[in-house]
């Protein structure tokens, strides 16, 4: 274990509005600082296991900007609404592909995420057993994903309760958290189109409500502006991975000298 202040990361969920995350990870790696353990909820869960797999970033961002060019349907499984309207099979094969089989303690990079078990009102942080199992059960949207059953419980997405996991990634044992939320924050949007974006505008507008004084618990907070991305198809990947690139560089000095006062040292050069 490092002798200096350990530094964490938590991204938030967001649905493909999550995927600035990639940005934001690009700038702290081209300016060396540390990451040392990530935690994730939803999308921020897809990005962070995927990352903390030991993909590198600029591989995940071909493969983002590749998906963005084919049918966004094709990810979805949709069934006969009974616990929701998309399995989700489809999305966790694409999962698999870039974290295959690995378990939490094969990891490159220490990586927690988070669920909410609907039976005990619970947030759950899962740090064991197989990753994509897991993220699949961070992303269960409420009324989009099928949940999944974790020890014999039905678990949703984390973001019921903790969108951004700055507690999860803290209790592994940051000292200093970096919290990125790229999902709403109260601002004016266009009116709903379907039963899908109703449903997302109302889930959003709870999740913001719920979660926001937690996220405030970090020590840095990185906010990029997705609101121009449709968080339902991954039809806008490069532009949002761009949106939190612009993000993250424009506050990266402010970090820098965040973690200068926190006696932690960015990374030698290579």
């Amino acid at each position: 274990m490092s002798e200096r202040p350990l530094v964490g990361i938590a991204l938030g969920g967001g649905a493909s509005r999550g995927l600035a995350h990639v940005g934001v990870l690009k700038v702290l790696r081209e300016h060396r600082i540390p990451i040392d353990l990530i935690s994730g909820c939803s999308m921020g869960a897809v990005v962070g296991g995927i990352v903390a797999s030991g993909c590198s970033l600029d591989y995940l961002e071909k493969i983002c900007v590749q998906m963005s060019f084919m049918d966004s349907r094709k990810l979805y499984d949709v069934v006969m609404p009974r616990k929701g309207f998309i399995r989700g099979d489809r999305a966790l094969s694409v999962i698999y592909t870039l974290v295959g089989d690995k378990t939490f303690d094969q990891l490159d990079i220490p990586f927690s995420c988070v669920t909410t078990c609907l039976e005990d009102a619970k947030l759950l942080t899962l740090e064991s057993g197989r990753v994509v199992d897991a993220i699949r059960a961070s992303i269960s949207v409420p009324g989009i994903f099928e949940p999944v059953m974790i020890d014999g419980k039905m678990c949703v997405d984390g973001g019921v309760m903790d969108r951004v996991p700055v507690k999860a990634v803290r209790d592994r044992g940051a000292d200093f958290v970096i919290a990125v939320d790229v999902a709403y924050h109260g601002t004016p949007r266009p009116q709903a189109k379907n039963l899908v974006e109703i449903l997302y505008h109302s889930y959003e507008l709870m999740e913001w409500q719920a979660n926001r004084s937690v996220i405030d618990t970090s020590d840095f907070l990185i906010t990029p502006d997705t609101m121009p991305i449709n968080p339902a198809t991954l039809d806008q990947a490069e532009e949002c991975i761009q949106l939190g690139y612009e993000a993250a560089a424009s506050c990266v000095d402010d970090i820098i000298t965040a973690l200068r006062m926190a006696n932690i040292p960015l990374l030698p050069e290579n």
